[in-house]
């Protein structure tokens, strides 16, 4: 049942963004419709394959869309804290809101 749904995760990123690896400049990363696990997974693949891409040097603005709760079962978001949570602990990286749903990241 996991297998099956990391090939769903994978398969709804894969079908809202490019993988970073494709793009000539990734600055966005669709979360819509994952659970929280799936997208954490995905952030922190896809940040560590952006990082790889820019030296130090060049600053890079990333973006990550989270929602904001509209479609969820409760209609609280339980995505943008958890993103969050982890860009903070995990990453190290601060971030700002950049309009509700939206939080915008400097490498």
């Amino acid at each position: 049942m996991k297998d099956a749904h990391t090939k769903a995760a994978e398969a709804i990123f894969q079908q809202r963004n490019l993988p970073a690896s494709r793009q000539r400049h990734p600055t966005l990363l669709d979360l819509h419709g994952l659970h929280v696990n799936e997208a954490i997974l995905i952030v922190k693949r896809e940040l560590a394959a952006i990082k790889n891409k820019y030296t130090k040097s060049k600053r890079k603005q990333i973006f990550l869309c989270v929602g904001t709760g509209h479609h969820s079962r409760t209609g609280h978001a339980r995505l943008p804290s958890a993103i969050a949570r982890y860009l903070l602990e995990e990453e190290h990286l601060y971030f700002t809101e950049a309009r509700p749903g939206m939080l915008r990241i400097i490498l």
